[in-house]
């Protein structure tokens, strides 16, 4: 078949517009990688690979600050059940679930000028281990750079430093993932008091003696992903300004029962004596002084049983902090708030309230 040369010009003319076109439309995004200057991150990151940054642990953040109107993350995540809130100039807009398929999510439509936006997980590492692939902006949108946070606190705990089921007012102690929401943990609230960089080394059950299962906090710790064995931490948060210890409540709870599958797990037909539990407590206060030498660690025990009127458990903690002979080493127990299940938002905002009293009151947040 012939074809005239008008008809051959206006094929040409038709691909190279529609070749143009979908040019156009490709170079309309671009995309803030995982390992660009611009981004700021708080918590424990896994960055090792090329292009991806991997995101475990409770109060895990990236933030960009940008000039322009929209905002995209890309994402995935291992089993699809972490919750992030999406923070948008400081205030918490809404939350995102990243699914399990790595796609690009909406976060924010905005006028024109500078702003920040802030992914902060709510969730345990439980809930799954998620991969942030960066953030995609329009082409002429500019990226910002970022003051760093002048202190740094690391926390290490519970469900209670978790915020687990702290937005759940049923009653019933929900374990779906959107109940806890870390950014409302007494944790997250005291370092954001400070404008702090942020640590939460935190899980559901564990203890420092017993958990609800196997793994212990001395265990546990010292991890990058926390689901590894194989994934040491290296410590680059030894100049944290302050660390607290919230541990003691699943340990009371299993210890003074021990016909339980936690207990007969982890000690048998022993029978734990008082000096025990001081003498662990000890040893893992003992592991973090190693990794933070110069930082003050405030052990702190509540809101819940084990801080109710007649418990023995604040007495151990006494006991060891007092046996550490170590100065920079302070104790400070929580009001016993949570008497029907965990604290809620309203107890974790008076449990930092509490806290930051007395870190005021002994000027422990001191700059490095």
């Amino acid at each position: 078949m012939l074809y005239s040369k008008d008809f051959v010009r206006i094929i040409i003319v038709v691909f190279l517009t529609l070749l143009l076109s979908n040019g156009c439309k490709q170079s309309t995004n671009q995309i803030i990688p995982p390992h660009s200057p611009l981004l700021k991150y708080e918590g424990r990151i896994d960055t090792s690979a090329q292009n991806v940054a991997g995101f475990f642990w409770p109060g895990t953040t990236v933030r960009l600050k940008f000039e322009g109107t929209s905002v995209q993350a890309i994402m995935n995540d291992t089993k699809g059940e972490t919750f992030y809130n999406v923070i948008i100039d400081g205030k918490p807009e809404g939350y995102i679930r990243p699914d399990t398929t790595k796609k690009a999510i909406d976060l924010a439509e905005l006028s024109h000028g500078v702003h920040t936006v802030e992914l902060f997980r709510r969730t345990e590492f439980t809930t799954g281990t998620t991969k942030f692939y960066g953030f995609k902006i329009g082409r002429d949108t500019k990226g910002v750079p970022q003051q760093k946070h002048k202190h740094k606190i690391v926390f290490y705990g519970n469900s209670v430093t978790t915020g687990f089921a702290n937005e759940d007012y049923s009653g019933q102690e929900r374990p779906d993932s959107i109940f806890t929401n870390n950014y409302m943990s007494y944790a997250a609230i005291t370092a954001r008091h400070y404008n702090a960089d942020y640590h939460c080394i935190a899980r559901g059950g564990i203890g420092f003696m017993v958990s609800w299962y196997p793994q212990i906090m001395p265990e546990l710790y010292n991890r990058l992903n926390p689901n590894s064995s194989q994934s040491p931490w290296g410590f680059y948060d030894a100049d944290a300004n302050l660390v607290v210890v919230n541990l003691g409540q699943n340990d009371s709870w299993i210890i003074e029962n021990p016909k339980m599958e936690a207990y007969q797990y982890q000690f048998g037909d022993s029978v734990i004596q008082s000096n025990h539990i001081v003498i662990h407590y000890k040893a893992f206060i003992q592991k973090l002084r190693s990794h933070y030498p110069a930082s003050p660690i405030i052990c702190t025990l509540g809101s819940m049983a084990a801080v109710a009127p007649g418990s023995p458990w604040p007495g151990y903690i006494r006991k060891a902090v007092q046996a550490l002979n170590d100065e920079n080493v302070y104790v400070h127990f929580f009001e016993y708030l949570a008497k029907n299940g965990h604290p809620r938002v309203e107890d974790h905002q008076k449990m930092a309230k509490s806290l930051i009293q007395f870190i005021e009151k002994h000027n422990l947040l001191k700059d490095r």
